[in-house]
């Protein structure tokens, strides 16, 4: 058995050839293989060989040229093409283990979360808007807020200022 890849980026045509050049695993041995295997077309005939140097010529993109990928036997005379990956994982098994996680029925049921801890909110409607003004326009505009803010405040002193000063001078000028 060809070893498995460990992403499906690795899980490529070649490793279907790797078969031949003696590269593979025990399953007796290892007792469990995870990993991506392709899957391979074989096409026999010299038309679908032509065929396939006709659309290997043409520019292809990298997607395009990564799932159309061939190789030609030399020996048997067909080409194997990438038909797709698929993801699975092996495991060899004594008999008492079969019966006891029988195939299908092996995992257990997922865990229940505890029920999250909500505050009832009844003024949500009017929480909502000023949450999501704090988030979107205090968190990034906090800076120019606080300056406009001690702008307008020096702004009226400086009006009342202007206001009030003639009344005060006329005061002090007839009162003496």
């Amino acid at each position: 058995m060809v070893p498995g890849a460990k992403s499906a980026k690795q899980c490529t045509l070649a490793m279907a050839v790797k078969l031949e050049k003696g590269r593979t695993v025990s399953i007796f041995k290892k007792k469990r293989e995870r990993g991506w295997w392709p899957f391979i077309r074989l096409k026999e005939g010299k038309e679908d060989i032509a065929e396939n140097k006709k659309s290997q010529k043409r520019k292809k993109s990298k997607n395009e040229y990564r799932e159309s990928r061939t190789i030609e036997n030399q020996r048997g005379g067909y080409t194997i093409e990438l038909a797709g990956k698929v993801e699975a994982e092996f495991e060899l098994l004594t008999a008492e283990e079969a019966e006891k996680n029988p195939v299908g029925l092996g995992r257990k049921e997922p865990n229940p979360l505890n029920k999250p801890n909500r505050p009832n909110t009844s003024l949500s409607w009017l929480i909502i808007p000023i949450k999501g003004c704090y988030f979107y326009i205090w968190r990034n505009y906090k800076k120019y807020i606080i300056s406009a803010v001690f702008i307008l405040l020096l702004l009226a002193f400086l009006i009342l200022f202007i206001y009030t000063v003639p009344g005060s001078l006329s005061n002090k000028l007839i009162n003496g």
